[in-house]
């Protein structure tokens, strides 16, 4: 993976400040099994680079394709059969152009962009290798292979925030069928296209939350199926992982990039994939930006009882506005998660499969612009039923699950002249009810719909300067009927408090300044309260978490004195603990801790019936607001998931997590050493993997090679070129600046290839490393 993205680097110093070295075997064991016959210098332009390899002319021989930004232009060096040093030396027509290098023959293909990226791939076919390219302005273009040598631009996609980073643009079969997919870094967010030859299909927006910098690919959990990493190099969970998922289709197994794993890791400064003779999935190779150290990685199963909660992240639709619910849409007995997408006019459902967990979202079309969504099951029927609302539209609808999709939602009927702006299921002694509050103007008023809509009762709330945005149902004074709590952003609670009037039970409105102690519960909101019985006495109280402590009250407007009654309160282990968030887990609740970036379990003793905090999961690598609790693992697990402004994640609290376990690691203890960027290739013929490094400090590349047990062995290390500038410290250039193992000679024996400032340098492998130079 690149480093230009992880540490920005100062312009190439000019040539005549630089030494070439050559490579030379060092005399002690196990250096004197590597070593490369004379270096080969082919000469670009200053700000040469990308470059990438492949076979362009069908010969069954690997050629260099490398960016000449100074000029403008792509180079592609072809191997000539039977190149020998002796040949003539061709003629490049100019005076100001150094001379083609004896073995290559140089094609020179024109752009007209800043090229950042390179993907040789033949994209129409053919047989012939074709080019993709990342350019800037943000641009991607095909320009494909006519015939041997020969190239036209196909097609030209404008992609406005398109990567800088040569690892931020690749090519690699990640969704949907075999067919390849095409994947760049996007504003800082991860983008997917089906590829169908130079058409790009509907993007997969993968969101990562904190801006990515580089790709990796690879079959991380050994499936055999690509899965993607996306490296945020200075975030405490650099690593994010989409696993593949794969589904049967209509045309047969189908994959999709699935929730995003999260891993704590210290900053990175490279990241890479790699694998070992023999083995059956990647491995991740990285090197650590403060330790220095190089570390190989493999994903495992972990039960451990780590204190940190295992998270899948989701990537919910773009924008902030952003309606929740969880339901068993299907009939499974399994729960799903909804997602509104209002900018698509679509619900996205997030099925859940026995065993598999939450699967990757499917959108269903609905309303323009929907502002809530809930779910409950309201006729006794396998399957919830999910109701809509759409301000913009002025509707309300009702959807269920059939042949496999979420319906279109039927509208319900509402007053005349009433706008809806809020939506929920609750559940009355005379059964589910939509419960909608309308406005008209500033008057609003609260419409209790019967779940077919056949027939509603309105209650009036009155001139309001903000309306509610949120309610709960609860029994909050306790007297068998059910009161409905409102809650409006940055304004105190009140309550339809239900009365029987006139032979019958209807609603009244009581404001904060309406109920005695208001201030016990002058902190519930929307996200930090639940309905739950804490003492067991059938009834089920407010809860809600607020600073360091969890508070249970009732309504008892006839007690003494009257108003909200504390009837238990909890209080979190630390003192600085910060509660924003609540939700019920089983017989435990769960609260969110800000400060901290913990979730607090907090559990009833069985024996003296008091509540207190029992557990915390630290929760690293996620920002989120809102928590909710249910099974969404596809086992019995109890999760919790946490909303937020990225998406959606789901915490495992117990149970097997995946992890990055260290295989194996090795640190220098060169005193300017800066490794930046790694290869991997069998450099001796031996058959064993070796892993290069290329060090910015002391502009040279070090060889690791891989023991038989997976240990890392260092081999040898050389010198790249000698700089006349003296640095200290973070280097002010990152050269020699890529490095590819392939075989260009033509021998069999993969060579080493280096980008360095305006040259290639190529490293043949020798067949008799003893007796190399």
């Amino acid at each position: 993976m690149s480093r230009h993205l992880f540490t920005r680097s100062l312009a190439s110093i000019l040539s005549s400040s630089l030494v070439i070295a050559a490579a030379h075997a060092q005399d002690t064991e196990p250096a004197g099994h590597f070593g490369f016959d004379g270096l080969e210098v082919v000469k670009i332009d200053p700000n040469a680079g990308p470059i990438a390899s492949g076979d362009f002319d069908g010969d069954g021989t690997i050629d260099l394709l490398v960016a000449n930004n100074f000029k403008s232009r792509l180079e592609l060096h072809v191997q000539k059969a039977n190149a020998s040093p002796d040949d003539p030396i061709e003629s490049t027509g100019s005076v100001n152009e150094v001379p083609v290098h004896w073995r290559f023959k140089r094609i020179e293909i024109p752009v007209s962009h800043a090229v950042n990226s390179i993907v040789p791939f033949d994209f129409n076919n053919d047989g012939l290798l074709d080019i993709v390219y990342a350019g800037q302005p943000g641009t991607i273009v095909f320009m494909k292979q006519v015939k041997p040598g020969v190239f036209e631009v196909e097609r030209r996609i404008p992609q406005k925030g398109l990567s800088t980073n040569r690892d931020g643009f690749i090519i690699s079969d990640l969704i949907g069928d075999s067919k390849p997919d095409l994947a760049a870094i996007v504003a800082g967010q991860a983008m997917v296209w089906p590829m169908d030859g130079t058409k790009l299909g509907d993007a997969v927006e993968l969101s990562s939350g904190e801006p990515i910098a580089a790709f990796v690919v690879g079959d991380f959990d050994g499936d055999t199926h690509n899965d993607l990493i996306g490296v945020a190099p200075d975030n405490a969970a650099p690593v994010r992982l989409w696993l593949a998922s794969v589904e049967d289709g209509p045309q047969g197994k189908i994959a999709r990039l699935g929730s995003q794993r999260r891993f704590e890791m210290p900053p990175l400064r490279e990241a890479t994939a790699l694998r070992l003779p023999g083995g059956t999935k990647d491995l991740l190779a990285r090197i650590e930006r403060q330790s220095k150290r190089i570390v190989i990685d493999e994903l495992v199963e972990d039960a451990s009882g780590s204190k940190e909660a295992a998270l899948e992240v989701f990537s919910s639709p773009s924008g902030k506005k952003r309606s929740y619910a969880v339901a068993d849409v299907d009939g499974d007995g399994l729960a799903d998660v909804l997602v509104s997408d209002a900018a698509a006019s679509a619900v996205m459902v997030y099925r859940q499969l026995k065993d598999r967990g939450l699967q990757p979202g499917v959108s269903q079309p609905s309303f323009a612009e929907i502002d809530s969504i809930v779910a409950g099951n309201v006729d006794g029927n396998p399957g919830d039923e999910v109701f809509v609302l759409s301000e913009k539209e002025g509707v309300v609808g009702r959807s269920g699950w059939s042949n496999g999709a979420l319906s279109f939602p039927t509208a319900m009927p509402l007053s005349a002249g009433s706008v809806p702006a809020v939506l929920s299921l609750v559940r009355l002694e005379s059964g589910p009810r939509v419960a909608v509050i309308t406005k008209d103007g500033r008057n609003y008023q609260m419409e209790l719909l019967l779940t077919d809509g056949s027939a509603s009762e309105v209650v009036k709330l009155g001139s309001l300067v903000k309306g509610p945005d949120a309610m709960l149902d609860l029994d909050a004074d306790q007297d068998g009927k059910v009161d409905l709590l409102l809650f409006t952003a940055d304004k105190p609670m009140s309550m339809l408090q239900s009365v029987e009037k006139d032979g019958k039970t209807t609603f009244e409105l009581r404001e904060s300044k309406d109920m005695a102690q208001f201030g016990l519960a002058q902190a519930a909101n929307a996200g930090n309260t639940v309905a739950y019985d804490v003492d067991n006495d059938g009834k089920k109280e407010l809860v809600l978490a607020d600073r360091n402590f969890i508070r249970a009250l009732r309504y008892a407007p006839n007690a003494t004195p009257p108003g909200w009654q504390v009837v238990a309160q909890m209080n979190a282990s630390r003192a600085d603990a910060k509660l924003v968030a609540l939700t019920v887990l089983g017989e435990t609740l769960v609260a969110s801790d800000r400060e901290n970036n913990e979730l607090a379990v907090f559990t009833k003793d069985a024996t003296t019936s008091k509540w207190a905090q029992t557990d915390e999961r630290t929760v690293t690598g996620f920002k989120f607001s809102l928590v909710r609790a249910g099974n969404f693992s596809g086992t019995t697990s109890d999760d919790v998931m946490l909303i937020g402004d990225d998406g959606f994640a789901i915490a495992r609290l117990d149970g097997a997590r995946l992890a990055f376990e260290e295989r194996a690691t090795y640190r220098g203890d060169r005193v300017q050493q800066v490794d930046h960027e790694l290869a991997t290739g069998d450099v001796n013929g031996d058959g064993f993997l070796d892993l290069l490094t290329l060090d910015a400090g002391e502009q040279s590349l070090g060889i690791l090679s891989f023991s038989e047990a997976g240990r890392l062995v260092p081999a040898t290390r050389f010198k790249i070129f000698e700089s006349r500038l003296f640095q200290g410290g973070e280097p002010r250039e990152f050269e020699p600046s890529m490095a590819l193992v392939i075989d260009v000679t033509g021998d069999g024996a993969d060579d080493v290839v280096l980008l360095c400032h305006d040259r290639v340098l190529v490293y043949p492998q020798s067949k008799h490393p003893a007796k190399a130079n």
